[in-house]
């Protein structure tokens, strides 16, 4: 099992379109931050739980992609003739997608905290330079 483990998270460590969505999922939260300060959002707590429609469709395209590939090429067959159980890579791969998932998460949650959170308490303690600038 901890063979499969390792296995599945090289690969995601490897593949490219995991490094694409975890990019994708820090431009989309902090353009949701972006809009939400040029409309004068005082909170931007809320901006946390929008988090789950953008990482469940990422999170779909990703499994869909890296693990079809591994049925299409035979891997699963592989893995079974050397001697792990079905159950053992299903759940290995189980493992991985909640792994995966929560990566996502902490990739679209992360730009929050450390950006939108100073950019509100910026604009809380400088009205005056705000308001020379136009916001």
């Amino acid at each position: 099992m901890n063979r499969l483990l390792i296995a599945n998270f090289m690969r995601i460590k490897k593949n490219k379109l995991f490094w694409v969505l975890c990019g994708v999922m820090a431009f989309v939260s902090l353009m949701t931050v972006v809009t939400a300060i040029s409309n004068r959002a005082t909170q931007i707590d809320g901006l946390m739980c929008i988090f789950v429609i953008p990482v469940e469709i990422a999170s779909a395209i990703f499994i869909s992609i890296f693990f079809g590939t591994e049925y299409g090429d035979g891997t699963i067959r592989n893995k079974l003739v050397v001697g792990h159980d079905r159950r053992q890579i299903y759940f290995a791969n189980l493992i991985t997608v909640a792994a995966f998932s929560l990566v996502l998460s902490a990739a679209y949650m992360l730009p929050i905290e450390f950006w939108a959170f100073r950019q509100l308490h910026y604009l809380r303690s400088k009205p005056l330079k705000l308001s020379l600038l136009g916001f």
